[in-house]
């Protein structure tokens, strides 16, 4: 399974590069159903707002049995892994239990609080298409492009969501100080550390 923390971390790194400084957003709706309709049920904008609302949440509040049951389980689940910071010395944690993950996101917010600022959804989950996981074909998945917000920390990256369970079976991220690039845009618009409601959309 080594290949897959590679591929992982490479996922994250990619998606930190994407952010653009130029030209100014339009969209500023809680959610985007331009493209929702070609979306798997289960994994609409609405639907995926709920679901990582509902993840952190519970993380927020150190209620591991709710925190787990939106987490994948195993072999379902490929992993989370985290990376604090964006050099190749940062560290690195993996989790591959739904227990695991609960413990790393309790022990990386160390009495901050998660939330999600922008996430854009698409139709197609990371690795479903793998013949690597068996475990994934048949699935109906989608891969989310989300910045999350913690204290004045961001967590970017990708979540794989199995539409039809509404868990994650996947999640690269790497944690930083501030935003990084730091006009970063998603969903038409700017990432803001200081958004008080989170901005969800289809991609195009």
């Amino acid at each position: 399974m080594r290949y897959v923390a590679f591929i992982a971390v490479g996922l994250v790194l990619a998606l930190a590069a994407c952010g653009s400084d130029s030209g100014e957003g339009s969209s500023s709706s809680s959610d985007s159903s331009r493209t929702a309709v070609q979306l798997p049920v289960g994994c609409r904008p609405a639907s995926v707002k709920q679901l990582l609302g509902g993840f952190l949440s519970a993380i927020n509040r150190a209620d591991r049995g709710t925190a787990v049951t939106y987490v994948a389980p195993n072999p379902e689940l490929i992993g989370f892994f985290i990376a604090l910071g964006r050099s190749a010395q940062a560290k690195r944690i993996e989790a591959r239990t739904p227990q695991a993950v609960y413990a790393a996101f309790r022990r990386i917010a160390d009495g901050e609080r998660f939330s999600v600022l922008r996430a854009a959804v698409g139709s197609v989950g990371p690795f479903a298409r793998d013949t690597r996981h068996p475990e994934l074909r048949g699935r109906s998945t989608a891969g989310v492009d989300f910045v999350l917000g913690l204290g004045s920390r961001t967590a970017s990256g990708k979540a794989g969501i199995d539409c039809g369970t509404g868990r994650i079976y996947l999640m690269p991220v790497s944690i930083v100080r501030g935003l990084h690039p730091a006009r970063q845009q998603l969903c038409g618009g700017y990432v803001r550390l200081d958004a008080d409601k989170p901005v969800v959309c289809a991609l195009p």
